[in-house]
């Protein structure tokens, strides 16, 4: 994961395939939670500055999500 200094992290996730698809960024991301920033879709029923866990992330084909990532001590000390 890349960062500007000084800045909060983003996960950007987009599904360019045909089928759903479902993801777990906790421990790519090191962190288990995200605020939405952006949504671009139907399913999900999320608003901008929600709260959003990222262990179970489904997303149709079609949508996206930006949310910035929220730093959770529990799953950033996971010795990865």
């Amino acid at each position: 994961m890349r960062y500007a200094r000084d800045t909060a992290p983003y996960l950007i996730a987009v599904n360019l395939g045909e089928h759903a698809s479902t993801d777990d960024y906790t421990v790519m991301m090191g962190m288990v939670r995200g605020k939405v920033v952006l949504y671009s879709g139907t399913t999900l029923k999320v608003e901008e500055g929600e709260l959003i866990a990222l262990s179970a992330l489904t997303l149709e084909p079609g949508e996206g999500i930006v949310a910035m990532l929220v730093f959770d001590e529990t799953v950033s000390n996971l010795n990865v």
